[in-house]
């Protein structure tokens, strides 16, 4: 692990939620990492934490101060999944940011609604965002948020129906919770470094993160 601090930087890191674009998909379990973003971005600007930076066709960027001395750039990626690489690769190379000073928070399927993982250059599980972004940087050493959305009962139908489907009205009721504690995480990982930050999130296998699925 590293202490995410590199003298002569600009910023000291790149914090991306990633998504697809438009209404359509606003608030479907894919776009889990927009989400998490979102909230740094709004919770950031109220307390002046927050500033605009860029709007384009491919991105929106902010820039944020989550401490003293610290500026993180946020960022949601405006193409779809797929190719989620093409704009984090443009403001990589724009501000000098290179990969082990990244964070990707994303959906997955691996873990179950409610958990949160910390992973550094691990597995890409199959999902395109993950795979465009390694593609386009020439490799899988950043950091990932993964954020639990579980797998659809095989009733339910495909699992590409499954992750652009909106949240079920019981998982909507904890998800601000589920928000809040990323943000959390988040702002320790900026702070005091990933192991920090992975001790707590680790440790948010809450009672009411669980769900009784039966």
């Amino acid at each position: 692990m590293i202490r995410l601090l590199q003298i002569g930087m600009e910023y000291n890191g790149l914090i991306a939620g990633l998504g697809n674009p438009g209404r359509k998909y606003r608030n479907t379990r894919h776009n889990f990492g927009f989400a998490v973003v979102q909230t740094l971005i709004e919770r950031g600007s109220r307390f002046g934490e927050v500033s605009s930076i860029e709007r384009s066709r491919r991105y929106t960027l902010h820039s944020w101060r989550p401490t003293e001395g610290m500026r993180w750039l946020l960022t949601q990626p405006c193409t779809y999944m797929n190719r989620s690489g093409e704009p984090l690769s443009l403001v990589s190379h724009k501000f000098g940011i290179p990969p082990q000073h990244l964070l990707v928070a994303h959906d997955d399927l691996d873990l179950p609604f409610g958990r949160i993982r910390l992973k550094f250059d691990s597995g890409l599980a199959g999902h395109n965002g993950l795979r465009s972004i390694a593609d386009q940087l020439g490799t899988k050493a950043f950091y990932r948020l993964r954020m639990g959305i579980g797998r659809s009962e095989p009733r339910t139908g495909s699992g590409a129906n499954y992750v652009l489907s909106s949240f079920s009205s019981e998982e909507k009721a904890i998800l601000p919770d589920i928000l809040a504690e990323a943000e959390k995480g988040i702002r320790l990982f900026c702070s005091d470094g990933p192991e920090r930050a992975m001790n707590r999130i680790h440790r948010l296998d809450r009672s009411f993160f669980e769900m009784d699925r039966s």
